[in-house]
């Protein structure tokens, strides 16, 4: 039961399969994100709520532990995304997209083809990268 005072947007479960996701070291990358069972093309791998901020922080984060784990939200806001939706590694050939959903304040990661269990989940990060991309 939500408190009466949540926003609308804040009301709508997110449901969270246990045990579908883990995060894990990777060698050169620091932590990923791994698939516990496989998911199949077309299928949500995750939905994460998102921690809204101002474009005008983006200068802020850029100076904190956060500067390489936030979104762009559309065009004039920031996000961190909660959940493991911050610690998904890029990837040129990535098995999951993301797709903000902006009414309901969520980032839905969706598989891209079918995704083994132990696989890295990876996300392209449509920015330009600040790093050497490995393996």
């Amino acid at each position: 039961m939500c408190p009466s005072g949540a926003r609308e947007s804040e009301k709508r479960p997110i449901r969270i399969e246990p045990a579908a996701l883990c995060l894990q070291s990777v060698d050169h990358k620091g932590l990923g994100v791994f698939a516990l069972r496989r998911f199949q093309r077309g299928e949500v791998v995750e939905r994460a709520r998102v921690i809204l901020m101002p474009g005008s922080q983006w200068e802020i984060l850029n100076r904190t532990a956060l500067e390489h784990y936030y979104y762009k939200w559309g065009s004039e806001a920031v996000c961190i995304a909660s959940g493991f939706g911050s610690f998904y590694n890029h990837s040129d050939t990535p098995n999951v997209r993301y797709d903000p959903k902006f009414d309901e304040q969520v980032m839905e990661y969706i598989a891209l083809r079918d995704i083994e269990c132990g696989e890295e989940i990876t996300i392209k990060y449509g920015c330009p990268i600040w790093f050497e991309p490995c393996g």
